[in-house]
């Protein structure tokens, strides 16, 4: 754990702080999905993922500065950061990677403000009509990952 709050806490961008500026940091992937498998057991193939939302400083909103997205991926570690913008976004779009969040269980949060919270309460107004071609496109994308693509 100690490299996990290593990570989250010196994650930078430009100069601000992602732990600082976070509305949420929460676990998905394998560990959300109760399949991680510990890496010094021999079959382990996974990593453990961390996804969040930040609200960058107000001068990113009154400049030319821009934050999009933050990732960084250290042993075993895979964090992405999305700007709360772009979360959005990806919410109104149905984006499968983001609006598992707004379902995430609660005891797999590292941080959640009240920001998220409003966004939890109002997580209904993300379902439409086009979730069904969405998540139906992720499938078809992972699985043709899972059978064609060469394994390293």
């Amino acid at each position: 754990m100690r490299l996990l709050n290593d990570i989250l806490v010196n994650a930078k961008y430009d100069y601000f702080h992602m732990w600082d500026n976070a509305i949420c940091l929460a676990y998905r992937g394998s560990i959300a999905h109760d399949t991680y498998i510990p890496n010094n057991t021999p079959s382990s193939i996974d990593d453990k993922d961390i996804l969040g939302i930040a609200i960058p400083p107000k001068e990113y909103f009154f400049s030319l500065k821009e934050f999009q997205q933050y990732e960084i991926k250290h042993e075993y570690w895979d964090v992405v950061i999305y700007d709360f913008k772009k979360f959005v976004k990806l919410l109104m779009k149905s984006n499968p990677n983001v609006m598992q969040l707004l379902w995430t269980p609660k005891d797999l949060f590292l941080k959640q403000s009240w920001q998220f919270e409003e966004l939890i309460k109002n997580k209904h107004i993300f379902i439409s009509k086009g979730i069904y071609n969405s998540f139906c496109g992720y499938s078809q994308n992972q699985l043709y990952i899972l059978l064609y693509q060469p394994k390293t």
